[in-house]
């Protein structure tokens, strides 16, 4: 899957969630916040 994005930043994340979760409870949990915090521990265990 193409993005057409060069970095992920929260709001690119919640904007794509659709794609990757099939259902709006899901989608709902991962939104906002909780999307913030998966992608700063991506980053951190990104960097070693």
């Amino acid at each position: 899957m193409e993005l057409d994005a060069v970095v992920l930043d929260p709001q690119t994340i919640n904007d794509t969630l659709g794609v990757l979760l099939k259902y709006q409870d899901d989608i709902a949990k991962v939104q906002g916040s909780e999307a913030a915090r998966i992608l700063e521990q991506v980053q951190q265990a990104s960097r070693g």
